[in-house]
């Protein structure tokens, strides 16, 4: 009986998508195209694979929106950059470097180029442990890097009037 129901039910949805075509819906011949990026490092990163492609392909894209990593790569090609030249960066960008945040000896001062006298030091405030970081990256590596990046757009101050509308949402 179960079988029988599913088959009707496939059978029905056939005459029903026939009927929607036929009672005049047509594709517009210039549609707007949206691009809705997903957030995670890894996710973000595919995201530059499909930008390739559409670039490939000659398909504008008329807006775009992102969150975190998604955010990152939408905002770089709603700048402005192609897919090739994003991949370029991503391809070309140490990211431990920008996110361990770490300061050469170099960056130091001459005060604080002492050796480490202990192998471990566990963060004492108010005196309680406090071993949780409050973020990935503490330091400023990052936000000097998207400056740089996005530098052909810094004076505009509406994502909607970059050379691709853009959101994102971020934390």
């Amino acid at each position: 009986m179960k079988k029988h129901f599913i088959l009707l039910l496939l059978f029905l949805m056939t005459f029903y998508t026939k009927a929607q075509v036929k009672e005049g819906f047509t594709v517009p011949k210039n549609p707007k195209i949206g691009l809705s990026l997903a957030g995670g490092g890894a996710k973000g990163f595919a995201h530059i694979g499909v930008l390739k492609v559409l670039d490939s392909l000659g398909v504008k894209v008329d807006y775009i929106s992102g969150t975190s990593m998604g955010a990152i790569v939408g905002g770089l090609y709603a700048s402005g950059y192609t897919g090739k030249e994003i991949e370029k960066i991503v391809l070309d960008t140490d990211f431990y470097s920008i996110i361990a945040n770490e300061k050469t000896r170099q960056d130091a001062s001459f005060f604080n180029k002492s050796v480490d006298k202990y192998i471990l030091t566990i963060p004492v405030k108010d005196g309680k442990i406090n071993v949780l970081p409050k973020a990935i990256s503490t330091g400023q590596k990052n936000i000097y890097l998207l400056k740089e990046l996005f530098k052909n757009v810094s004076t505009i101050t509406d994502f909607s009037k970059l050379p691709i509308p853009f959101m994102c949402i971020g934390t």
